[in-house]
């Protein structure tokens, strides 16, 4: 379950800094560790060097973005970190990390950005602090290691914003799968975990809170004659959603 909240998170960064208007001249891309695998397990071959590559091109100029270049900012993989099982709200934490790899003699030259790494990484601290992605935990700078200078071997101009995302132990747990009952022409859903909002469908459609093709359960449903097909899915803010449910109801 954590490893779903990870990458999740790790997508919802790239996206989140990718669509930033600060990001019109400057490459962003996500790392790729641990490598993806194949289904056999094994890492995919070459997956890591195309990206080192791709990053290279940005910082030494022979890959221009909107006509510029020198600068790229890397979405490294979350980590995660335990919370003791003694404090008042047992949690895990999940660590984001953003560097922001900038080649001085590009950046400042005719084609480069003028943004230095520094000032780019203020930059996005500004945009992801509290930032809060799929009704979780905002995220928050980390003050022991808010924006720090990380020493590459190539001679590169590196600094890394740390953010934390607080998970709790409810959010690691899924809504109850919602039930459906039949009565005649009725229908009914229900849920046991208590809260939660019951979304359906009858198109077929993931019947999220997202979705304009989906209803809030309110009330029992009453359908036509006929067979459908009723897809269903409980959410709860602050928990994995449910399974979804897909009925088939015959209405005569």
């Amino acid at each position: 379950m954590i490893d779903d909240f990870i990458q999740e998170l790790h997508d919802d960064l790239f996206g989140a800094v990718s669509a930033d208007p600060g990001m019109l001249y400057v490459p962003v891309y996500q790392s790729r560790t641990p490598l993806a695998k194949d289904e056999e397990g094994n890492p995919i071959v070459g997956q890591t060097s195309m990206i080192e590559e791709e990053i290279k091109k940005a910082l030494s100029g022979l890959e221009l973005k909107n006509g510029k270049c020198g600068i790229a900012v890397v979405i490294m993989l979350p980590d995660v970190e335990g919370e003791s099982v003694n404090s008042a709200a047992p949690a895990m934490k999940l660590i984001a990390k953003v560097r922001v790899i900038e080649n001085r003699l590009v950046n400042e030259g005719s084609t480069g950005t003028g943004i230095t790494a520094s000032l780019l990484c203020t930059h996005l601290l500004q945009v992801l602090n509290r930032r809060s992605f799929r009704g979780r935990s905002a995220l928050y700078p980390d003050l022991k290691r808010m924006i720090t200078e990380i020493p590459l071997p190539d001679g590169e101009n590196c600094h890394e914003l740390t953010l934390i995302q607080h998970v709790t132990p409810d959010a690691l747990v899924k809504v109850s799968t919602p039930t459906v009952t039949q009565e005649g022409a009725a229908i009914a859903l229900t849920c046991t975990t208590a809260g939660a909002s019951i979304y359906y469908t009858l198109d077929g459609t993931f019947p999220g809170s997202g979705n304009a093709a989906a209803s809030l359960y309110t009330a029992p449903i009453s359908l036509e004659s006929g067979i459908h097909q009723m897809r269903v899915c409980a959410q709860k803010d602050g928990m994995q959603a449910s399974n979804d449910l897909i009925a088939e109801i015959t209405i005569e």
